[in-house]
């Protein structure tokens, strides 16, 4: 593995502080990856579905290394706090944030 890959940006996982006092290391690790998703999903002509996007267990736990469960954990805990809803959709039903 190349040094200069392992150490550019994409590896890193940034954390806002402020956040993470308020509802916990993990959930702002979440919130994080999700905005950089939202991002992401904004800019593609087919990308947001009513202001929201699809994220699958498998990608956010590639992302962030937090299990499924983990994620059930803290999304609820985002949702609690007003700052995304969750949906699923669709057959096979996918999650929507």
């Amino acid at each position: 593995m190349n040094i200069l890959n392992i150490l550019s940006n994409d590896n890193f996982i940034t954390v806002n502080k402020t956040i993470a006092a308020e509802v916990g290391l993990e959930a702002a690790v979440i919130l994080g990856e999700l905005a950089s998703e939202y991002a992401y999903w904004s800019t593609r002509t087919n990308g947001l579905e009513d202001g929201s996007f699809y994220s699958t267990i498998e990608n956010l736990e590639k992302k962030t290394f937090l299990s499924g469960h983990n994620q059930r954990i803290v999304l609820s805990v985002l949702q609690e706090k007003g700052w995304i809803e969750v949906s699923k959709k669709g057959l096979p039903a996918k999650r929507y944030i």
